[in-house]
């Protein structure tokens, strides 16, 4: 089963979706499969405060910006358990800037990002997939333009093929 949960930004999500993992795993395992980069001040502190707000609830951590079929062996332990991956948005912009994609179009970036996601949910009960809403607006350059426009399309995707969708 996948169920995606989809927001603005600080809308709640993340507790949303970290609740929703603990209790649907019950005694099983828990894996959050972080996907942020660290850049700068800002982005080390919201992953203290994800940090955080998980601490107690009993999940292991495995951080990995892009190209998540890599982990297949790790993924193994939780496959009869709940993962959560946090987060679509971050995942899309690190696999648009990974310089292996450097000359895919939008199209196919959001495929195989939507490739991987759909990979993972194949390999354990339940996936957790967090995403967030973002709308282009008049003062977007291109890349942040293209950058929407791919969270959007995976988006899309993600609520294609998920069993449950929950809009915060």
């Amino acid at each position: 089963m996948m169920v995606f949960v989809v927001g603005k930004p600080d809308s709640g999500k993340s507790a949303f979706a970290e609740d929703l993992a603990v209790e649907l795993a019950g005694e099983d395992k828990k894996l959050y499969l972080a996907t942020m980069i660290p850049y700068g001040d800002a982005g080390e502190a919201r992953i203290r405060k994800h940090r955080e707000m998980r601490k107690d609830k009993g999940f292991d951590t495995i951080e990995k910006p892009c190209g998540l079929k890599a982990l297949s062996e790790e993924i193994q332990p939780y496959a009869s358990g709940v993962c959560l991956l946090e987060c679509v948005a971050n995942l899309a912009g690190n696999e648009m800037h990974d310089p292996l994609n450097k000359d895919l179009s939008i199209e196919q970036l959001s495929e195989l990002v939507a490739e991987e996601i759909l990979w993972l949910k194949e390999r354990v009960r339940e996936l957790i997939v967090v995403s967030d809403v973002f709308e282009i607006t008049a003062d977007c350059d291109k890349e942040t333009a293209d950058y929407i426009e791919l969270v959007n399309m995976i988006n899309r995707i993600c609520k294609d093929k998920a069993d449950r969708v929950n809009e915060l």
